[in-house]
């Protein structure tokens, strides 16, 4: 037998001998997982709000003037007397940009948005003026790879080429009508294909029913243990004790009367759920007295617990795999001591207060064509000639 008063009681009043009972193992198990859970959602929190006070506004700041530098350069979009290099380089700076922009957190991707589109009209804009001069060596060079990716399946004459390089949009129409005409070929042909072979069809009819009746009778044996656990045992007397003490209706002060509102929907859950270890809670919570366990609720109670331990390491995975803004922040702060996280994060706020200062320069002297190829000196490469190179809205191997 187990009494519930035991389960509560800390380490150090329970003696220095470990517990060894399974129940109280479990309880304590529980508990420590639980603190260890909130400990970790605490520092997260906290972490957070110290990077807000400290540093968001600079990376507000920083992505401000990150997007004025975009529109900037893309301004020098359509300039007619830029090198093949030097335009290459430009488009590789305003790419790498907005890739930045794209996976920040902290920026508005509404106007991230409208930057995109503003860079795709002026890349628009130059696709038409080099459709208007292209080569014939050029034209081939392009149906080479286009064919060398797609083979047969994709056969444009010299016109369609020069209408997808003034307009990308058109060669995407022609990529889309491909692929959709070979997925219906092949669906068609894996189709028939299934059909035909009895082995395959063998197969799944003689393991799929086995898989469904399998799962079918585990799900039997779980609803049949959770019945029994709050059928006639120890813990539906404690459910129906506190659903009488908390209920809402017969509290007259409207402050506990809402909190109880609360517990008695916290209570409701629990028996929904067939959560026996917050039922436990509240009433370890809300009584004294000292109920022991008889031997079917402690055998059916055990596993609920074990399940619990199971729930709160996930949880604990989750957390630390989360994606969250607030967890993101963490990992990129979180050092040995509070004194290292917050010198970790004053050192990333002058490195975007250096950053605007360098754009607010650039943005005031940069400001004609031979300003810019200045610029883009420390940024040359000499790629081969792609009428699509950096366009971000064409397939890779167009952009390689």
């Amino acid at each position: 037998m187990n009494n519930l008063k035991a389960l509560s009681l800390p380490n150090s009043k329970q003696g220095s001998d470990q517990p060894s009972d399974p129940l109280q193992i479990l309880w304590q198990r529980i508990e420590k997982h639980k603190k260890r859970n909130q400990n970790y959602k605490n520092k997260v929190a906290a972490n957070y709000q110290q990077f807000c006070e400290l540093v968001l506004p600079h990376e507000q700041r920083q992505i401000d003037f990150l997007c004025q530098q975009i529109m900037h350069l893309s301004s020098f979009v359509t300039r007619k007397s830029f090198t093949s290099s030097e335009r290459d380089a430009l488009m590789k700076w305003i790419s790498e940009d907005m890739d930045y922009l794209e996976v920040n957190p902290f920026a508005d991707q509404s106007r991230v948005a409208e930057l995109s589109q503003y860079i795709f009209e002026q890349l628009k804009t130059r696709q038409g003026q080099l459709a208007e001069s292209v080569s014939e060596p050029q034209i081939n060079a392009l149906r080479a790879e286009l064919q060398h990716e797609f083979g047969e399946w994709l056969t444009l004459s010299d016109e369609q080429l020069k209408a997808c390089i003034a307009d990308p949009a058109v060669l995407f129409e022609h990529i889309e009508a491909m692929q959709a005409a070979r997925y219906e070929g092949e669906q068609t042909a894996n189709e028939e294909a299934f059909d035909d072979d009895p082995f395959a069809n063998g197969f799944y009819n003689q393991f799929e029913p086995d898989d469904d009746a399998q799962y079918r009778d585990f799900a039997k044996v779980e609803q049949n243990r959770l019945d029994r656990l709050f059928k006639g045992s120890q813990l539906n007397k404690m459910y129906k004790r506190l659903a009488a003490k908390l209920h809402p209706d017969k509290e007259p002060d409207p402050a506990r009367k809402a909190q109880k509102h609360n517990l008695m929907h916290e209570l409701s859950e629990a028996r929904r759920a067939k959560d026996g270890f917050t039922i436990l809670q509240l009433y370890l919570a809300h009584f004294d007295d000292d109920p022991e366990f008889d031997q079917t609720t402690k055998d059916n109670l055990i596993p609920l617990l074990e399940q619990k331990v199971r729930e709160l390491n996930s949880e604990y995975r989750f957390l630390q795999d989360n994606h969250d803004i607030e967890t993101l922040v963490w990992r990129q702060f979180k050092d040995t001591s509070k004194k290292r996280i917050r010198d970790k994060m004053l050192n990333h706020k002058a490195a975007l207060e250096q950053e605007c200062m360098a754009i607010e320069t650039l943005l005031a002297n940069c400001t004609t064509v031979k300003a810019m190829k200045a610029e883009l000196k420390g940024h040359l490469k000499q790629p081969e000639f792609n009428p699509f190179l950096h366009l971000d809205v064409l397939p890779d191997f167009l952009v390689k």
